[in-house]
């Protein structure tokens, strides 16, 4: 049975809200949440020819790109994507929370593959990318005065 995003992102809330205390539970929802905007607002710009034309047919009928698409489309560039630009350059929150979040989407990744929704690629890189641009950050607070 084909899951959409959507579709998966709840599953992976229904199963973490059970084990999670409520404001840890709100993380994962907040990160869920904030994936689901990103991808529905910027992934389609690496779709390939085909995933192109299924989007463009669909637009019409104002169906969101996590209505659409399913686990086929979730790679480890989109996580890096949204956890090395999108997370520390587009949301307004503050460092301890940035890395709630960033704990959360990183157990989704772990959740999708251990439940062989995506493949393996090496979260490495991924956490690599975040860790610079927190770093990145950090140095240039300290020349930043309000």
């Amino acid at each position: 049975m084909a899951q959409n995003l959507n579709e998966i992102f709840n599953l992976f809330l229904v199963e973490r809200k059970k084990d999670l205390a409520s404001r840890t539970f709100s993380y994962y929802k907040e990160a869920i949440d904030l994936m689901r905007h990103c991808f529905n607002g910027y992934r389609y710009m690496d779709l390939d020819e085909e995933q192109s034309k299924k989007l463009e047919d669909e637009s019409n009928k104002e169906i969101d790109f996590c209505d659409l698409f399913g686990s086929e489309v979730l790679d480890y560039s989109l996580f890096s994507e949204f956890l090395g630009y999108f997370l520390p350059r587009k949301v307004i929150v503050g460092k301890d929370r940035e890395q709630k979040i960033c704990g959360a989407c990183l157990n989704f990744y772990k959740w999708l593959v251990v439940n062989n929704l995506i493949v393996d690629e090496s979260i490495t890189e991924t956490l690599k990318d975040f860790r610079d641009v927190m770093e990145y950050e950090l140095e240039m607070d300290k020349y930043i005065s309000f």
